[in-house]
């Protein structure tokens, strides 16, 4: 039997998934300012920034070689920063040494666009918004949809053959 008691659960369960969704979509496009601000004054310093596939990679020192492409392998380090407002905010995350082939699905997709095209040698940041990093999942000290900075050193692609 429905009730008004069980009528009024449903509306304010429904109401209460409208405000979570309507939250998410504000703190999203919070972090797209934030980013843009942050890539505006990379390219007052200079730098080359680049917008792949919803991954932006600032070139903060050119490599050489040719770029990295899907089924290349690549030997980098990194350091993961959770953005804050406009600038890098903790470190949250390291890697000594990560070695991997672009394509096979080894990092997540934002990241993953963003190595495509490094080279040997390049120091860059990749940088993604909540929904292009980790997306609704909780990682590690992380909430769901925080907007990371990865600081990457490619050490060496070595192209397919």
């Amino acid at each position: 039997m429905i009730t008004f008691r069980n009528i009024s659960i449903c509306i304010l369960a429904t109401l209460c998934v409208s405000c979570t969704s309507e939250s998410i979509k504000s703190k999203l496009l919070q972090q797209e300012k934030s980013i843009s601000e942050y890539i505006k004054n990379a390219k007052k310093d200079g730098n080359t920034v680049l917008y792949l596939n919803n991954a932006y990679r600032i070139v903060l020192s050119s490599g050489k070689g040719k770029g990295a492409a899907s089924g290349d392998s690549v030997i980098f380090r990194y350091q993961s920063y959770i953005l804050s407002s406009t600038s890098k905010g903790n470190l949250y995350d390291s890697s000594a040494v990560e070695i991997g082939v672009l394509g096979t699905s080894s990092y997540i997709s934002g990241v993953e666009n963003g190595l495509t095209g490094m080279c040997s040698k390049e120091h860059a940041e990749i940088i993604l918004s909540g929904e292009n990093s980790y997306g609704n999942a909780t990682v590690g000290i992380l909430p769901p949809y925080t907007a990371i900075i990865f600081e990457v050193w490619m050490d060496t692609v070595i192209v397919k053959k």
